[in-house]
């Protein structure tokens, strides 16, 4: 069972030249680990859109959401 408890998650926006431009953090309540970097790719998506950026990396240290992302796309193309 997923521990959970009190969580934030955050991120920052870089130029294509590694200097700082935005970042962020938010309170988001109770939730696991692995819920908290989704908050916080969503977050970050979020962010990116309302500062109208078009191309955009994500870079993230967690493999448990490169794992969530890669069994949804594999599951989708069952449908």
């Amino acid at each position: 069972m997923s521990r959970r408890s009190s969580a934030a998650c955050g991120g920052l926006i870089r130029n294509n030249n590694g200097r700082f431009i935005k970042g962020f953090v938010v309170s988001i309540g109770s939730c696991n680990a692995l819920w908290a970097e989704l908050w916080g790719l969503f977050k970050g998506i979020q962010l990116a859109r309302a500062m109208h950026l078009h191309q955009v990396y994500f870079e993230m240290g967690s493999l448990q959401v490169v794992k969530f992302f890669k069994e949804r796309k594999s599951q989708s193309r069952h449908l």
